[in-house]
């Protein structure tokens, strides 16, 4: 009798061990789990798209849609509505100002989002916004255009044929069809640069010295009151490059009036004009000085 009463206590002193053991581990791994989601939720920043990184800007889809009729195209004679979606594949919350989504042709032709507020899109989310541009003249959607955030430097996608049942989305800034319809005035280039090699046989038959086609493009407009710091296309890549913090070898520059116009190979994107005096001007008019141009950068953005 004696030996089973204390085979039953021995039993139940085991089993209110492991009754309390098992409540310890289920605390602990409550406890592990909610310390482990505030720091996922700690490691979610927030920034505006302008602050993230290239690798990170290009971790983002844009799609813009625009009005159609029955056929799919554009609404004839009227004016197009567009309509946008963004996708965050980043693990950061990230802010738009939706006032600074447009569409961009030229300096002459550009259309301004008239929206206001910021536009939050979270890490995996996709957000929808039904009316991003109005009364938008269909000519945008059968040219040269481009969807930009902020400026030339943010592009998101042509506009070429947004119209269509799909529209388009941001894979087509790599289409090389639509980076020759988007890169300026590209015939003109091609004469100009014939126009520089004829001044620059003039000159040298003139002063009897020998300088490049580009160099002569340059020195030709050159004020002389001005001193001149770009003497050729490859110091006009390079100030650029080290202006916009990108790698030299995804710009080109061709010579034109006034100096070097200079574009990324790929996407057309940023198209500015370097002057000899090392000042640039870009296509919607705007002007930075050298010593703009040449200051250390600290975000990678420009």
């Amino acid at each position: 009798m004696k030996r089973r009463s204390v085979l039953l206590l021995f039993c139940l002193v085991v089993a209110v061990f492991v009754l309390t053991g098992c409540q310890l581990i289920n605390k602990k791994g409550t406890q592990k789990s909610t310390d482990t989601s505030k720091i996922s939720k700690q490691t979610v920043s927030e920034v505006y798209y302008t602050d993230l990184s290239k690798a990170d800007r290009a971790k983002f889809n844009f799609a813009f849609k625009a009005t159609e009729d029955s056929t799919g195209a554009p609404n004839p004679g009227e004016e197009d509505t567009i309509r946008m979606a963004v996708t965050n594949h980043t693990n950061k919350i990230v802010q738009f100002d939706r006032s600074k989504f447009m569409i961009f042709a030229d300096a002459e032709h550009k259309k301004v989002s008239k929206l206001t507020g910021l536009l939050t899109v979270k890490p995996g989310e996709t957000k929808k916004i039904t009316e991003i541009f109005d009364h938008v003249n269909g000519q945008f959607l059968v040219g040269a255009g481009i969807f930009l955030y902020l400026n030339q430097h943010y592009p998101l996608a042509y506009t070429y044929y947004a119209f269509r049942k799909d529209g388009v989305t941001s894979a087509n800034l790599t289409d090389k069809k639509l980076i020759k319809i988007n890169t300026p005035h590209q015939e003109s280039q091609e004469s100009s640069q014939g126009d520089a090699r004829s001044t620059t046989q003039s000159a040298n038959e003139s002063s009897s010295s020998s300088q490049e086609n580009d160099e002569a493009a340059g020195n030709s407009t050159a004020g002389s009151t001005q001193s001149t710091v770009i003497t050729n296309a490859a110091q006009a890549i390079a100030l650029m490059a080290h202006a916009d913090s990108v790698i030299a070898d995804t710009l080109t520059a061709k010579p034109v009036a006034g100096g070097w116009l200079v574009t990324q190979k790929e996407t057309g994107a940023l198209t500015c004009t370097v002057h000899p005096d090392g000042s640039a001007t870009w296509d919607d008019g705007t002007t930075q000085s050298y010593a703009e141009l040449t200051a250390p950068t600290t975000s990678g953005n420009p």
